[in-house]
């Protein structure tokens, strides 16, 4: 391993003249200039200020070596997770790279995932956005696992308001599955109203019996007021025979 670190150190510079010629030629002084700032803090062991140069120069603009070396600041920075990311960046947008940089990176992707934690995440439903520490990841389902530095970490699932989140705590070499299920939205039966109340004059039946109750209560009183005489055959006797008798 060490003697491909410093294989990897030595290329630094002479990587430096290369990005130096390619951004002359495109009038990007800017780039050039944070570059070979980002290489000299290199040199001089400020890991920080080199890195914080390297990316300035990408942004500005997106010279793939570049990546290589921010990959290598990041490293010494004890930032494992975004040094193997960088690096991989570089092997998928440099369309050639010598076999034995290629190796070279290889040894130095495989040294730092062994410090890292790979946490596979298995999050329902499909299509919600997952995210660690508040880094976007992208939807589910994720393609492969995420690489986390060890340390606890906070992973959420969203889908609209809706949310499900943990926080573990990781080791270096640990490979846990996570799961992050959603709950549905919760559905609400309402129960049907009442049927309408019926109006009383509609109910024949009570009217009914209201009535034989009237009649009932009349003929009552004609046959219990006292010394009423019969009524004349198809009459009725007066009110007043009601109360007092003829």
């Amino acid at each position: 391993m060490r003697s491909a670190l410093s294989f990897v150190v030595a290329l630094l510079m002479a990587s430096a003249a290369g990005v130096a010629t390619a951004q002359d030629q495109d009038g990007d002084e800017l780039a050039r200039s944070l570059f070979l700032e980002g290489a000299q803090r290199y040199q001089a062991g400020d890991y920080q200020a080199a890195a914080n140069a390297f990316e300035a120069s990408y942004a500005e603009r997106p010279v793939p070596v570049v990546l290589f070396n921010l990959a290598q600041a990041l490293r010494f920075l004890d930032r494992p997770t975004e040094a193997v990311e960088a690096f991989q960046q570089y092997l998928q947008s440099e369309d050639t790279i010598p076999e034995e940089r290629a190796a070279a990176i290889d040894v130095a992707i495989a040294e730092l995932e062994s410090q890292l934690a790979m946490v596979s995440l298995h999050v329902t439903p499909a299509g919600a956005h997952v995210s660690v520490d508040g880094r976007d990841l992208g939807q589910a389902p994720l393609p492969e696992a995420v690489r986390v530095d060890p340390g606890s970490h906070r992973f959420q699932a969203r889908q609209g308001e809706r949310m499900a989140e943990r926080t573990i705590d990781l080791a270096p070499g640990d490979r846990p599955t996570l799961r992050l299920a959603i709950a549905p939205p919760e559905v609400v039966v309402e129960p049907p109203p009442p049927p309408p109340e019926r109006p009383l004059r509609r109910k024949w039946w009570l009217w009914t019996l209201v009535g034989v109750v009237v009649v009932g209560g009349v003929t009552a009183g004609i046959l219990l007021a006292p010394g009423a005489e019969p009524p004349v055959n198809g009459t009725l006797p007066t009110v007043d025979a009601l109360r007092f008798g003829p």
